[in-house]
């Protein structure tokens, strides 16, 4: 059956000169719209199925929402690991990959904007395999990422970042762009466990390849070991690149399993194109 399309929304990409690269994504319906405090949250069905999008830009759809975090999670996560510390991950999504395989790991989820959880426990409740309203061990932190990490004492088994993506310094939301420069790697490195492990999601490989090779630049000068690696997201628009961040050596898992339907991802290392 088609669907009609009303309007796209067009996804900026690598600045050219005056110009961007788009990656156009239909909308069949508008199921939610509004400004939070913090950025424009929008959920409409498109060719994916329902779609949350950030500011314009693409978050996660029904249709391979698994895949995007599973990819996250699973290749770097140890059972072993208990002290989690997400960046982001309001929507929840990346805590339930963890809690599959470490069920009473202690997971602490900082995000900014409250808005997110409550629209996505409203329109996507049923993604949930889990009531979080029942897991004690689970903590959703409502503050600013940054200040927190730096002002939390504890020390992490993993740390996540499931922020937004890097954006053009006049664009909404560019205050993500913190996240991904080298001193903060530096903070990063300092919260985790010596057997410690962080996650980064960063951008579409290879049209973002510059800022992927420097956020890789970054990252080798903090840690002694990171695995950058790729993965297929189709509403993506291509292969999304994640890098593993370690002081110890990393073995990272090959292949992903989908619960949905039992396909296997697999995983890309992006040291063979670099």
């Amino acid at each position: 059956m088609n669907r009609r399309v009303t309007k796209y929304i067009f996804e900026e990409h690598v600045k050219i000169g005056d110009s961007f690269n788009y990656i156009a994504t239909p909308i069949n319906k508008i199921l939610y719209h509004r400004k939070s405090r913090y950025q424009d949250i929008l959920v409409a069905e498109t060719p994916f199925g329902r779609t949350l999008f950030l500011d314009n830009i693409l978050q996660f759809t029904e249709y391979d929402y698994e895949i995007y975090h599973k990819a996250l999670i699973i290749p770097s996560f140890k059972k072993e690991f208990n002290n989690i510390l997400i960046l982001g991950g309001g929507d929840l999504l990346a805590a339930q990959e963890i809690i599959d395989i470490n069920p009473h790991a202690k997971i602490s989820i900082v995000d900014i904007d409250p808005a997110v959880t409550r629209v996505v426990k409203k329109y996507f409740n049923h993604l949930f395999r889990y009531d979080f309203r029942r897991l004690k061990n689970i903590k959703l932190i409502n503050q600013d990422a940054y200040e927190y990490i730096l002002s939390s004492n504890e020390v992490y088994h993993y740390i996540v970042n499931d922020l937004t993506d890097l954006r053009e310094m006049d664009r909404p939301g560019s205050q993500v762009n913190r996240f991904y420069q080298k001193d903060f790697l530096e903070i990063v490195r300092g919260k985790l466990s010596d057997d410690g492990v962080a996650v980064y999601h960063l951008e579409l490989y290879p049209v973002e390849e510059n800022n992927i090779l420097k956020f890789i630049d970054y990252a080798e000068s903090v840690f002694e070991y990171i695995e950058p690696y790729l993965v297929y997201i189709p509403s993506f628009g291509g292969l999304w690149t994640f890098t593993v961040l370690s002081s110890n050596r990393i073995k990272i898992k090959e292949n992903i399993e989908l619960s949905r339907d039992n396909r296997i991802i697999k995983i890309i290392s992006l040291r063979k194109f670099y």
